[in-house]
């Protein structure tokens, strides 16, 4: 990415809590658009009803940029 875009990029991995550590460190940083999150929806769709306080609000303080992938979930069972 660093030759892509000129300049460095620095990854700081905040794992914990299905993402809502790196979430909520990213919506306190300063809106100056390097400091970015890459995280699967759930951190966003389903933490807000698995936890308390989350420590952001996923619809005021992020804005979606671009899908990196997709991928089907399915479930299957058996008897």
């Amino acid at each position: 990415m660093k030759e892509r875009l000129g300049q460095t990029v620095i990854v700081e991995n905040k794992p914990g809590a299905i993402a809502s550590i790196a979430a909520a460190y990213v919506a306190r940083s300063a809106a100056d658009g390097y400091t970015m999150l890459n995280t699967p929806n759930s951190t966003h769709a389903a933490n807000i009803h698995l936890y308390r306080n989350v420590g952001f609000d996923p619809l005021k303080e992020f804005s979606p940029v671009t899908t990196v992938v997709q991928h089907l979930f399915f479930l299957a069972v058996g008897e």
